[in-house]
C-alpha cells in the first residue's frame, strides 16, 4: 500500500505503520499459563453467575407460576372441609419453596434420606396444621 502512494509523507507514515505491525504481534501474548488461566477462571466464573441467576429466576417462576393453582386446590379443599387453614396462599407459598428448595438440591445441598426426612417431615406438619389425618398425604413421598 505505501508503495503506490504518491504523497512523500503519507507513504513514510504508512511505512512507519508496517514497521510497527512487524514488532506488535496482533494479539497480546501471554506472559505466562497463570495470566491464562486467571483470564478463564474470570470466564468461567461469569458463566456460573449466569448460570446461577437464570437458575434462580427459574425456581422464582416455577414457584410464581404453581402458587395460585396449588391455592386454588387448597381453597376448593377447606370449601369442602377437607382442610382447615385459614391461609391458602401462604399455605401453597410455603409447600412450593420447601418443596422446591429440596427437590432442587441446589440451594441446600442434600443426601437422598435427608430429602426424603424433609419431605415426611412437611407432610407431618400439613397434617396436623390441616387436621388432616396421619398418611393422608403420604403420596406426597412419591414426589
Amino acid at each position: 500500500m505505501a508503495e503506490k502512494e504518491t504523497d512523500e509523507t503519507r507513504k513514510a507514515e504508512l511505512l512507519q505503520i508496517a514497521a510497527n505491525l512487524e514488532v506488535v504481534p496482533a494479539h497480546k501474548p501471554h506472559n505466562s499459563s497463570s495470566e491464562f488461566l486467571e483470564k478463564n477462571s474470570h470466564t468461567a466464573h461469569l458463566n456460573t453467575v449466569e448460570s446461577s441467576f437464570i437458575h434462580q429466576k427459574f425456581l422464582t417462576h416455577l414457584i410464581t407460576e404453581l402458587k395460585p393453582v396449588l391455592t386454588e386446590i387448597i381453597r376448593q379443599g377447606i370449601e369442602s372441609g377437607q382442610i382447615h387453614f385459614p391461609y391458602p396462599s401462604a399455605l401453597a407459598e410455603i409447600v412450593l419453596i420447601v418443596l422446591t428448595v429440596k427437590l432442587d438440591n441446589t440451594l441446600i445441598p442434600s443426601s437422598p434420606e435427608e430429602i426424603e426426612e424433609t419431605i415426611r417431615g412437611l407432610i407431618a406438619l400439613l397434617e396436623k396444621g390441616t387436621e388432616n389425618p396421619a398418611g393422608s398425604l403420604n403420596f406426597l413421598t412419591t414426589l
